[in-house]
């Protein structure tokens, strides 16, 4: 059983790493770093179980000199 805490949206930043974004099977789901963007690959309403509901994004810097 997965299930958002709140409605979330695709492309939505958030703050806090360790926000609980969903519950799965019981579980928490959450960010694994500040400023975590969230990947919805399918709306909602299209979603069923064994489908991805969201892929975590972490922005790293790129590591080139100015």
């Amino acid at each position: 059983d997965f299930r958002f805490t709140a409605d979330w949206q695709s492309m939505q930043t958030i703050a806090r790493a360790g926000t609980v974004i969903a519950i799965d099977g019981g579980r928490p789901v959450v960010t694994p770093c500040d400023d975590c963007v969230l990947v919805m690959p399918a709306p909602l309403r299209y979603q069923c179980a064994g489908m991805t509901a969201v892929r975590l994004g972490c922005v790293e810097p790129l590591g080139v000199d100015a």
